[in-house]
């Protein structure tokens, strides 16, 4: 079954490691403070399904109804073979 949501995206720097949260609340008001300060980064569309090298999308769409957000490390590595 296909699931689309817009969803609003703020980032954060815990201990030196950037995040972003991905949350359908626009204020962010459901955004632990501990782990902030928050900040707006923008707005994105997520479809289930869909392939995105920086987010597992159906986790993240599993994990906002039932948490409120979904929060992911802005740290990515590549590997060349």
């Amino acid at each position: 079954m296909l699931c689309r949501k817009r969803v609003e995206i703020a980032s954060s720097r815990i201990q030196g490691v950037k995040s972003f949260d991905f949350t359908l609340n626009e204020l962010g008001i459901n955004l632990s403070p501990k782990q902030g300060p928050w900040r707006y980064f923008k707005t994105l569309d997520l479809e289930s399904g869909r392939c995105r090298i920086d987010l597992d999308v159906d986790e993240a769409l599993a994990n906002i109804p039932d948490k409120g957000f979904h929060i992911v490390p802005a740290d990515v590595t590549f590997a060349l073979k």
